[in-house]
């Protein structure tokens, strides 16, 4: 089996750090024709509230001390930090969505709106190394479409902020949307191509692959691009998303 390589730009292979073989779970892989890549994984706007309130304790023990987060809120910020802390040394890509600006159970101040998109453009800024010169814009990506043929629907979803989002997810391509909302996560197993899946089953299935900082989620095949050895991943991708982490919360 040779090594295809994905044409796809949020899938080029470049210093992100260990990537994963495909092969080594079909089910998170959805349909990449590619044997080798990154995690591609689209965020919810509960997900990049997450990471811009809580901050630097996501990479300490899940949630603020002294917190009143009820235990199944308070384990899934332990797992969205378990991911961080993955993403710091595996290229896991993660992709806000221009939706997220203005995402609210209640209109946003022209002060919340530029705090949410200073956290937008921070996580933005820790893929903008990984292709050379390409940058990930996030206020004109889902126009781009690379995964435009798509067949399926997200009318099971309610919402139609969370639609949105979803949709451009699916567009976009990618093998996860992270997301708290219950609603959402409903909907997983009717949509083909993506994963709709909370910080802890991401998590889950990561474990169950035996992934840690160097090793797992690898499936050593004929040209396989990460047979010569571990790439750590460039230090220059940890500052966008260090700076989401240090943002003071909305």
């Amino acid at each position: 089996m040779s090594c295809q390589r994905d044409a796809h730009p949020l899938r080029q292979v470049e210093d992100g750090g260990l990537g994963f073989c495909h092969d080594a779970d079909r089910s998170l892989f959805v349909d990449r024709e590619a044997h080798d890549g990154p995690l591609i994984v689209a965020l919810d706007t509960n997900i990049v509230i997450d990471i811009h309130r809580h901050g630097r304790d996501l990479i300490n023990d899940g949630a603020p001390a002294g917190s009143s987060q009820e235990a199944k809120e308070h384990g899934e910020l332990v797992a969205l930090g378990q991911l961080v802390e993955l993403w710091f040394t595996r290229d896991i890509r993660f992709l806000p969505l221009a939706r997220s600006l203005t995402d609210s159970r209640r209109p946003m101040s022209s002060a919340q709106l530029a705090s949410r998109a200073a956290a937008l453009d921070s996580i933005a800024a820790s893929l903008a190394f990984q292709s050379g010169a390409w940058r990930w814009d996030w206020r004109e990506a889902t126009r781009l479409g690379f995964a435009a043929n798509t067949t399926a629907t997200v009318a099971d979803i309610p919402g139609d902020a969370d639609r949105e989002l979803v949709n451009a997810a699916m567009q976009l391509g990618v093998d996860v949307f992270l997301t708290r909302d219950d609603r959402v996560l409903k909907a997983d197993k009717r949509l083909h191509g993506i994963n709709l899946w909370s910080p802890s089953t991401l998590l889950e299935r990561l474990n169950n692959l035996a992934v840690t900082a160097f090793d797992g989620g690898i499936v050593r095949h004929v040209d396989c691009v990460y047979a010569l050895g571990v790439p750590f991943g460039d230090t220059g991708k940890w500052a966008g998303l260090l700076e989401a982490l240090n943002s003071p919360g909305e």
